[in-house]
């Protein structure tokens, strides 16, 4: 999940928590693997992390193949 630049750091925290929950309890592990999905979960810092490192892997390559949206 992702919000808008600017949103207040307490709101995310809040989704953060909310969303986490969900994806650990019976109903959101029910609704994954019904979808064929496994859940990521984890801190809005671990998917800055990630992805930054898929900007890093695929930026090159979208680049060079002159991928525009």
């Amino acid at each position: 999940m992702v919000a808008p630049a600017g949103t207040p750091p307490e709101i995310i925290q809040t989704l953060n928590k909310l969303v986490n929950e969900y994806l650990e309890s019976d109903l959101g592990k029910q609704h994954l693997d019904s979808a064929d999905m496994q859940a990521g979960g984890g801190t809005p810092e671990d998917l800055q992390t990630f992805v930054a490192s898929e900007v890093a892997k695929w930026g090159p390559i979208i680049k060079a193949a002159g991928i525009t949206m």
